[in-house]
């Protein structure tokens, strides 16, 4: 409330019964009686940097909200379009996040889980770093006895890196065209034979959906491809997706 007058005091003190009242500031400096509680009115000015700074944290929610669903939108792009422009967008993700701050991001996200009871289901790091290496169908997937997948392709089909890496191995094989072995880190590789050409060399870093060959242009070409973690053969499907048409 305001005021009466210029004299008035922003002060008062409490009776016995609990009530407030408002007294000029001559009569305060008269009372001395301890008994008497102190009290400060409230400022209006401070309400409104209250309500100004509660209508700016929403507005940067806001904001951090739409760019948040503007980058998983660009992330599903990426992942799901088989254009060059979906790789190139894809690749760009990938060289964004894949050193940094993932470990810190996991250590986040378990503390808000923790924190509010949440059943977070785990998503592996792999789906984020690798992707098939071509298109086509496979005609022999991975086993024990053959840790090699067999995928068919068309003439001249470009094979990209699955993932972000250095060439460990470039060889060429008369019968079967070139291997290529490109190393991921972390004890992971992946293997590309076939390749009737290639386009890298060996020490080359290459980036994730990078073209580094393509396969031959006469009759119905295929492409060996194997996963490697720590120099033994693993299902590439543990790493990768492949979609119902590649099925």
């Amino acid at each position: 409330m305001r005021w009466l007058s210029e004299e008035s005091s922003p002060y008062g003190f409490a009776d016995q019964d609990g009530t407030l009242k408002q007294v000029d500031s001559r009569t305060w400096q008269r009372i001395t009686p301890r008994t008497h509680k102190r009290f400060v009115a409230s400022s209006s000015t401070a309400r409104k940097t209250s309500g100004s700074t509660r209508q700016k944290s929403e507005t940067t929610w806001l904001l951090q909200g739409f760019l948040a669903v503007v980058m998983i939108g660009l992330g599903w792009y990426g992942v799901h379009a088989k254009s060059v422009l979906g790789h190139q967008v894809k690749a760009t993700f990938e060289r964004a996040f894949a050193d940094d701050y993932s470990s810190q991001v996991t250590a986040a996200f378990d503390r808000i889980a923790e924190k509010y009871h949440l059943n977070v289901p785990v998503l592996g790091t792999a789906a984020l770093h690798y992707h098939v290496p071509m298109q086509g169908r496979v005609t022999v997937d991975f086993s024990a006895q053959h840790p090699r997948m067999v995928i068919s392709g068309k003439a001249n089909e470009g094979v990209l890196a699955a993932g972000s890496g250095t060439v460990s191995r470039l060889l060429h094989q008369d019968s079967s065209g070139y291997l290529v072995v490109i190393d991921h880190g972390g004890g992971r590789s992946t293997l590309y034979d076939g390749l009737a050409t290639v386009t890298v060399h060996k020490g080359q870093s290459v980036a994730s959906g990078q073209l580094i060959g393509r396969l031959g242009k006469n009759g119905h070409p295929t492409l060996q491809f194997a996963f490697q973690q720590d120099g033994k053969f693993v299902n590439p499907h543990d790493y990768i997706v492949w979609s119902s048409e590649e099925a």
